[in-house]
C-alpha cells in the first residue's frame, strides 16, 4: 500500500472516530443484522465515507482560530490515535497523538506489540477482537465461509470490526480507548500467499463517556442505540426479485413499523418530495446503469405529513457473472445536520474567503539527509511575505538570507531539533529584507520522516508581525499601566462573589505594604488590614452594591503590614454574566496616605493660616479681576478703620472713593497687567489717614492674570519714628555739641573756680576783695549747674548715682522746669521737710522730672496746673500689689500730677513702651517713659500712672530708701581742709591753665607733681622713672591716646597704681568704662581745690587700705 493511500485510509478511520466521539457519544461495534456480510462491509464503508463528509463539516467550523487547518490532511494532524499493525499485532507505524496518548516516544512503540499497551483485564477482548479480525481476512483470502463468518465473495470491501479497551500509559495511567480496526481490501492492498496483511487501527480517547456507556445492556442494545442517535438505517434492494429489505432504524427514520409496513422500490419512491424525485430516479438509474455507487440528499414526505432530509448512499451489486444483482446502500435522516450545514457552510464560505487573504502561506519544507532543503509547495502569499515566487524556491537557500541575522541560529536549531524528535515545529523569527524592512513570521508545521531519510513538514507560515507590534505595545502599555498604577499609587482588582476569590494587581500588594509574590488573601484575611470602622463601612458599601448595581467609592483606614496606618481611596462596581446576574465585584483602589496626610496639613495650614493672617501686623487682601475684596484680613480692616463686613465682596472704588482714581487704580491696572508693583499711599483712617505701603503681587492662570494679592503695611508709625530719629539725630548733634562746649566751659569754670578759691585762701585778701572773690565763686557755681543740666538734658551727664534728697533735685531743677513747662502753668510744690535719702543719679533724676512735667504740659496744652509732691511711704506685703509690686519695704515717693485731658486705659497699657506715642508726628519720640521706667528699675524702684479721661494724670515713683552709702564719683564739699601729702603724682592735662592751676594746687598740700601734656609725655617719664610714680591723676579727654588707654598702659607697666580721672565731659568713655571698675576715682570739672586734694588724698588712701 503506499503512503498516500495509507493516509487516505487513516484519515477515513479519525473521521469515523471523530464522528463516533463527538456526534453519537456510543460504541461503533459491528453490525447485529441478518443479511449477508457483504451488506455489513459495504453498511460500513458507507458509514465511514458519510461521518468522514459530516466530521470535516465540524472540523472546518470547530477549528476556526486555525484556518488552514483543512489543509494540513496528514497522517500526524489526526485528532485520534493511529498506527498500523501487522498479523502478529506488532506496531509498525504510529502517528504523533498516538504517542502523546501512551505518553511514550517512537522508539520505545515502533516493533513493540500493541497488546503490552492493554490493560490485563481487557486483554481477553483485545485478542477476541484481533483474532475475529484475522479469521475474517482468512476467509476473504479463501473466498469461502469459516465458522459464522461471512464474506463478501467480491473482495472488494475492507474488513472492520471494533472494541473498548483500557490503555496503559508511560506513567502508570490508563485510560478508555475506542479501537476502530480495519484491513483494507484487495483493490487496495493485495495479499500474497507469505505476507502479512497490515492492519490498521485508529484509536480514540472515550474516558468522558465510557461510564455511561457500561450501563448500557448489550452490544446489540448498543449499536441500535448508536444508529438510532445517528439516524443511519440500511437498505438492500434486489433487482432479480424487486424486494426490498430495511434495517429498523430504516423503519424509524420514515416512520414506519417493521411487520406493519413493507417497503418496496415504488413506497421509497412515492415518499420523495415531488421537486426532487427527478435528480433522485437519474442518480439511482445511473448507479444501475454504470454498475456504480449514488450519493444524493433529498426530502422525504413521512407518513405522518412532516417533511425531512435524508442522505442515501450506495453501490450497485453484482451477480457471479457481473451482472447487476441489486443496490446496497444507507439512508441518514440529516434533517437537523442538513440544517446547521447550511449555516455551516454558509459560515464556511466566508471562513473560506477570509482563509484567503489571511496574511500566510501554506507550505512544505524538505530538508534533505545531505543538509540541503527546498520547499516542494508553497502556496501564492509566499510572493507577499518573502518577495519570492513559488518556483523561486526550489531551493530554500534563497530563503536563508532573508532570515534576520539575529535569528539565524535559533532558526536552525528549532528545525534541527524538530527533525531530530519529529516534533511540531513551532517558531517565531524575524525576516530582514535589503529595504530595511522587517516581519515578523510565525511557522507551525508537523514533520515526518520519508524513505530516503529527508525530513518532510507540512505546515502554514504567516506574517504575525502586526501582532508581534501588537503584542510589544500590550507589553508597553502593561508596562505603562504598572508604572502608571506605581506612580499614582492606584491598583485594580476583581471579587468573585460565587467563588469569594479576590485578584489584586501588584499595585494593590504594595498599598499593604505586601509582597506582590504572595496570593491575594482571602476576603476573611483582608479583614485584618482594616481599621474596624473602615472594615464595616466597606461592607456596607459592597453589600449595597451588590444589592443595587450602583457603583461605590469610599475612604478607608488601613493598617500596612510591618509599617504604619494608611488611607486608601476604593470604587468598585458590579460585574454581571450575559443574563445580567451579579457574579462579581471588580473596581480600583489608591493609596491616599498621602493625600490624606496633605489634607490635614492643608487644614492645619489654613487654620494656621486664618492665625497668621487674622494676627498679621499686615494687611492681607485678594482682588478680583473686577477690582472686587475676595477676601481682607482684620489687619487690613483695622488699618482702614472700618469693619471687614464693608470691605470682602465691595469694590475697592466703592472702599476707597477718595483715593481709587488718582491713587490706587493706576497702580493697580499695573499689577493685572502682569506687573509686581510696590508704592506707598496715604489713606482715609477713620476722621485721619494712614501711611500705608502697598504691595501687589499678580496670579496668573495661564496667560492671564486672573486676581492680584495685595499686601498693605501701615508704616504710620513707622514714618513717625523715622521722624523722631531725624530729631534725635538733631538731639544728638546738640548734645556733641554740648559735650564739646562743656568741655572747655567745664575747664575754664575749673580754672576760675581754682584760682578763686585759692585767692579766698590767701590770708593776704582783704575782704571787699573776698566779697567779690565769693561772688565770682557763687557765679561760677551756677554756671556749673547749667553745664550739667544742658549735658543732663543731652543725656551726656556719666551716670554717678550717689546718695540724694529729692527735694534738694526739685528745687535745683525748678528754674529750668518752668522755663521749659512756659508761663501759663503753674507750677506747685509739695515737698516732705524731712524726706528720706535714696540712690540714684542726680541728672538722670533731673531728666525724669522734667520729661514727665513737659508730657504733663503737653496734655494740659501750655495751661494749667502740675503739682510735684514728695513724701515717705512704707509698703508691706499688703502694700505690695497696688504698689506695683515694690518690694516692702521704706521708699521716697515722687508724684507728679496734671489737669489734662488724661489718658485711656488701653493708651495706659503701652504708655511706657519704646517708641509709644500718641503725640502728632514730630512732637514726640516715645523714648521719654519708656526712659524713665529703665532708670527707676536700675534704682530699685517702680513707677505707676493713674488717670482718668478729662480729669487728669499722676505719675508716682517709688524709691528706696538708702542708708549709709556714700557716692564714689561725688565731689564731696566738706567745711574741714582735706589732709595732703607728699607722694609723687604724675599728672596729665592737656590744658595748660588745668594743668598749672592742678600743679599748683597739689604743690600747696605737699605733693611731688610730675607734669605731663598729653598721654606719650606721661608714658615717656614713665619709662624713664617707673619707681618713682605713685598715682596717676589724667585728663579722660585728650588729643590722642585718651586718659583711658593711658590708664590700662600705665596698669600694665605698674599693676595696683592709684588712679584718680577728671573731667569735665567724658562722653561714651566714661559711661561705658569707668562705672564697671571700682578701682577707678573720678573728679568733674570743674572741682575747688578742696576737692581735688579730697579726691586725690582718698584715692591714695584706698589703695593703702587696700594693702593691709
Amino acid at each position: 500500500m503506499s503512503e498516500d493511500a495509507k493516509l487516505q485510509v487513516n484519515q477515513q478511520l479519525a473521521s469515523e472516530v471523530v464522528r463516533h466521539d463527538s456526534d453519537s457519544g456510543h460504541d461503533s461495534d459491528a453490525s447485529p443484522f441478518d443479511s449477508e456480510s457483504t451488506l455489513m462491509q459495504q453498511l460500513k464503508l458507507h458509514q465511514i465515507e458519510l461521518e468522514q463528509q459530516n466530521a470535516e463539516l465540524r472540523r472546518a467550523v470547530a477549528d476556526v482560530n486555525d484556518q488552514c487547518a483543512k489543509y494540513f490532511k496528514l497522517y500526524d494532524q489526526a485528532p485520534v490515535g493511529c498506527c498500523t499493525v501487522n498479523r502478529l499485532g506488532t506496531v509498525v507505524e504510529a502517528n504523533h497523538t498516538l504517542l502523546s496518548l501512551l505518553g511514550t516516544v517512537r522508539d520505545e512503540l515502533i516493533e513493540a506489540s500493541l497488546a503490552q499497551f492493554i490493560h490485563p483485564e481487557d486483554q481477553d477482548d483485545f485478542h477476541q477482537m484481533h483474532n475475529e479480525l484475522h479469521s475474517m481476512i482468512q476467509v476473504a483470502q479463501e473466498d469461502g465461509v469459516e465458522g459464522d463468518i461471512e464474506v463478501d465473495r467480491s473482495h472488494l470491501n475492507p474488513v472492520a470490526t471494533s472494541c473498548e479497551v483500557r490503555m496503559l500509559q508511560s506513567d502508570g495511567g490508563c485510560f478508555w480507548a475506542h479501537f476502530f480496526a480495519l484491513v483494507p481490501s484487495s483493490k487496495q492492498e493485495s495479499s500474497s500467499a507469505g505476507q502479512q496483511s497490515a492492519v490498521q487501527i485508529s484509536i480514540a480517547k472515550v474516558d468522558s463517556r465510557r461510564n455511561p456507556l457500561s450501563q448500557l445492556k448489550g452490544s446489540e442494545q448498543h449499536l441500535k442505540e448508536s444508529q438510532s442517535i445517528a439516524q443511519i438505517g440500511s437498505f438492500h434492494w434486489n433487482s432479480q426479485t424487486n424486494e426490498v429489505f430495511w434495517s429498523d432504524e430504516a423503519y424509524r427514520i420514515f416512520g414506519q413499523l417493521p411487520g406493519e409496513f413493507q417497503p418496496s422500490f415504488d413506497s421509497y419512491i412515492a415518499a420523495i418530495h415531488p421537486s426532487d424525485k427527478s435528480f433522485v430516479l437519474d442518480s439511482l438509474n445511473h448507479a444501475i446503469d454504470t454498475l456504480g455507487a449514488f450519493d444524493h440528499v433529498y426530502r422525504a414526505i413521512l407518513p405522518n405529513g412532516t417533511q425531512r432530509w435524508f442522505n442515501a448512499r450506495g453501490w450497485a451489486t453484482l451477480g457471479p457473472n457481473g451482472e447487476l444483482a441489486g443496490l446496497d446502500g444507507t439512508c441518514q435522516d440529516i434533517t437537523e445536520s442538513k440544517i446547521e450545514t447550511e449555516a455551516k457552510q454558509e459560515a464556511l464560505g466566508r471562513l473560506e474567503k477570509i482563509a484567503s487573504h489571511l496574511p500566510g502561506f501554506v507550505y512544505q519544507y524538505r530538508l534533505r539527509p545531505d543538509g540541503s532543503s527546498c520547499l516542494p509547495y508553497a502556496s501564492e502569499n509566499l510572493r507577499q511575505i518573502f518577495r519570492l515566487d513559488p518556483e523561486d524556491v526550489v531551493d530554500a537557500s534563497a530563503m536563508d538570507g532573508i532570515i534576520h541575522p539575529d535569528d539565524r541560529d535559533g532558526f536552525r536549531e528549532a528545525v534541527e531539533k524538530s527533525a531530530r524528535d519529529l516534533t511540531r515545529f513551532n517558531h517565531e523569527f524575524r525576516l530582514e529584507f535589503s529595504d530595511g524592512e522587517i516581519k515578523w513570521l510565525s511557522i507551525n508545521s508537523f514533520p515526518e520522516r520519508e524513505p530516503d531519510g529527508s525530513i518532510l513538514w507540512h505546515g502554514y507560515a504567516a506574517d504575525v508581525s502586526e501582532r508581534k507590534n501588537a503584542e510589544f505595545n500590550l507589553y508597553r502599555s502593561k508596562q505603562d499601566l504598572n508604572e502608571a498604577q506605581r506612580i499614582a499609587r492606584m491598583g485594580s482588582w476583581h471579587l468573585n462573589l460565587e467563588t469569594n476569590e479576590v485578584q489584586w494587581s501588584d499595585e494593590v500588594y504594595r498599598v499593604f505594604g505586601l509582597d506582590p509574590a504572595l496570593p491575594a488573601p482571602t476576603v476573611d484575611e483582608q479583614k485584618q488590614l482594616f481599621v474596624e470602622d473602615s472594615w464595616a463601612k466597606m461592607n456596607a458599601a459592597v453589600e449595597n452594591t451588590t444589592r443595587t448595581g450602583v457603583a461605590y467609592e469610599v475612604e478607608l483606614e488601613i493598617l500596612r503590614i510591618g509599617q504604619y496606618r494608611g488611607w486608601m481611596w476604593a470604587r468598585g462596581e458590579v460585574v454581571k454574566d450575559p443574563s445580567g446576574r451579579t457574579i462579581g465585584l471588580r473596581g480600583v483602589a489608591q493609596d491616599i496616605t498621602r493625600r490624606k496626610r496633605a489634607e490635614v496639613e492643608l487644614q492645619q495650614s489654613e487654620t494656621l493660616l486664618r492665625i497668621v493672617t487674622g494676627s498679621a501686623r499686615v494687611g492681607l487682601v485678594v482682588l478680583s479681576a473686577e477690582r472686587r475684596y475676595s477676601f481682607a484680613n482684620e489687619t487690613y480692616a483695622a488699618i482702614l478703620g472700618r469693619p471687614s463686613a464693608s470691605i470682602v465682596g465691595h469694590l475697592v472704588a466703592d472702599v476707597l472713593p477718595e483715593i481709587y482714581e488718582e491713587l490706587i487704580r493706576p497702580q493697580m491696572d499695573r499689577a493685572f497687567a502682569g506687573e509686581s508693583v510696590d508704592y506707598e499711599v496715604r489713606v482715609p483712617k477713620g476722621s485721619g489717614e494712614a501711611i500705608v505701603t502697598l504691595y501687589y503681587q499678580p496670579v496668573f492662570e495661564g496667560n492671564v492674570v486672573s486676581r492680584v494679592v495685595a499686601v498693605l503695611v501701615d508704616v504710620t508709625e513707622i514714618r513717625s519714628i523715622e521722624e523722631q530719629l531725624r530729631q534725635a539725630q538733631k538731639m544728638e548733634a546738640v548734645g556733641q555739641l554740648a559735650g564739646g562746649i562743656a568741655h572747655d566751659f567745664n575747664n575754664l569754670l575749673t580754672v576760675i573756680i581754682g584760682y578763686t578759691d585759692l585767692m579766698l585762701r590767701n590770708p593776704a585778701t582783704d575782704l571787699s576783695t573776698s566779697n567779690f572773690l565769693r561772688e565770682i565763686e557763687k557765679a561760677s557755681e551756677h554756671a556749673s549747674d547749667l553745664t550739667r543740666s544742658l549735658l543732663a538734658y543731652s543725656r551726656r551727664q556719666v551716670r554717678t548715682p550717689e546718695k540724694l534728697d529729692l527735694n534738694e533735685v526739685i528745687l535745683n531743677s525748678l528754674s529750668l522746669l518752668r522755663s521749659l513747662v512756659g508761663d501759663g502753668v503753674e507750677v506747685e510744690l509739695k515737698l516732705e521737710p524731712n524726706l528720706r535719702r535714696v540712690w540714684i543719679d542726680q541728672s538722670e533724676m533731673s531728666q525724669m522730672l522734667l520729661n514727665i512735667s513737659i508730657n504733663a504740659r503737653d496734655a494740659m496744652d501750655h495751661m494749667g496746673k502740675l503739682e510735684i509732691e514728695t513724701r515717705n511711704v512704707d509698703i508691706t506685703a499688703d502694700d505690695s500689689i497696688e504698689a506695683g509690686g515694690a518690694r516692702p519695704g521704706k521708699y521716697v515717693q515722687l508724684s507728679v500730677s496734671d489737669v489734662g485731658c488724661g489718658i485711656s486705659e488701653e493708651i495706659q497699657q503701652r504708655i511706657f513702651e519704646p517708641f509709644f506715642t500718641t503725640k502728632p508726628v514730630g512732637k514726640g519720640s516715645g523714648l521719654g517713659l519708656s526712659m524713665v521706667q529703665g532708670i527707676i528699675s536700675e534704682s530699685g524702684g517702680v513707677i505707676q500712672v493713674t488717670s482718668r479721661v478729662g480729669e487728669g494724670t499722676t505719675f508716682k515713683i517709688l524709691l528706696p530708701e538708702m542708708l549709709g552709702t556714700l557716692a564714689l564719683f561725688k565731689n564731696s564739699p566738706s567745711n574741714q581742709d582735706p589732709v595732703g601729702g607728699d607722694e609723687t603724682i604724675l599728672l596729665v592735662e592737656d590744658d595748660d591753665s588745668v594743668r598749672l592751676l592742678t600743679m599748683n594746687i597739689l604743690g600747696n598740700y605737699g605733693y611731688d607733681v610730675i607734669p605731663a601734656r598729653n598721654a606719650q609725655e606721661a608714658i615717656d617719664i614713665l619709662d624713664q622713672q617707673p619707681d618713682r610714680i605713685q598715682a596717676l591723676m589724667t585728663d579722660l579727654v585728650m588729643p590722642g591716646m585718651n586718659g583711658f588707654d593711658l590708664s590700662e598702659y600705665i596698669q600694665a607697666a605698674i599693676p595696683g597704681l592709684p588712679m584718680l580721672f577728671m573731667s569735665g565731659f567724658v562722653g561714651e568713655i566714661a559711661r561705658r568704662e569707668l562705672m564697671n571698675d571700682e578701682n577707678f576715682t573720678f573728679l568733674q570739672k570743674p572741682f575747688t581745690p578742696r576737692d581735688l586734694a579730697a579726691k586725690l588724698r582718698e584715692t591714695l588712701d584706698r589703695r593703702i587700705a587696700s594693702k593691709r
